[in-house]
């Protein structure tokens, strides 16, 4: 989750005590700025992780985010995060 002020935001289910390390991330993407704000600050958390999945949402409001996604997904790998990629389709009006 991206917050106003671009930072990244962390959600883990309230049942459990917080881990002290995230294994499998979630990284959601829209190709703002905010979101690459949000996503260099979580560059510690995402180096940790096993797994990344970057997933992105296309609809009319964020159209052609292919080439985006997988601009951030070599920026990733220039950190040494190898991770997943998902572009999706939003939903039609």
């Amino acid at each position: 989750m991206i917050t106003k002020g671009g930072t990244p935001c962390l959600l883990v289910p309230s049942e459990t005590p917080p881990p002290r390390s995230f294994d499998r991330i979630v990284l959601a993407w829209n190709g703002s700025g905010e979101a690459k704000r949000a996503l260099d600050g979580a560059l510690n958390f995402l180096q940790q992780a096993s797994h990344v999945l970057l997933v992105a949402v296309e609809s009319e409001r964020a159209p052609n985010l292919r080439d985006n996604v997988a601009a951030c997904a070599a920026h990733l790998a220039r950190h040494g995060i190898h991770c997943e990629h998902r572009l999706v389709q939003g939903p039609v009006p």
